[in-house]
């Protein structure tokens, strides 16, 4: 899987783009997209909290973020505030 953020947001799986459509939550592209850049490094959960829900409560926020992990596509998975790709056979999941 590769991620480019230059020039547009793209993922690709295979070399071939995964489709807009397959991105149900602009908040759940804005997730990837902060943890694509944070490389190696974790993001502690209120960072991402703060980030995607700057005026939400926190029990709001963790709300908001775990129904973002049914959006996420189906080759990626969060966890420990990190990307990491997976089979495609493989389901996604957000854990923090």
């Amino acid at each position: 899987m590769q991620i480019r953020l230059l020039g547009g947001f793209v993922v690709e799986r295979d070399g071939q783009p995964v489709e807009a459509r397959v991105w149900r939550l602009r908040k759940a592209r804005t997730l990837v997209k902060l943890l694509a850049l944070a490389g190696d490094q974790r993001l502690h959960r209120d960072v991402l909290l703060d980030a995607l829900w700057p005026d939400r409560d926190t029990t709001s926020a963790v709300n908001n973020c775990s129904n973002i992990g049914t959006s996420i596509v189906p080759e990626c998975t969060i966890s420990s505030a990190r990307l990491h790709t997976k089979p495609a056979s493989s389901a996604a999941g957000l854990m923090m």
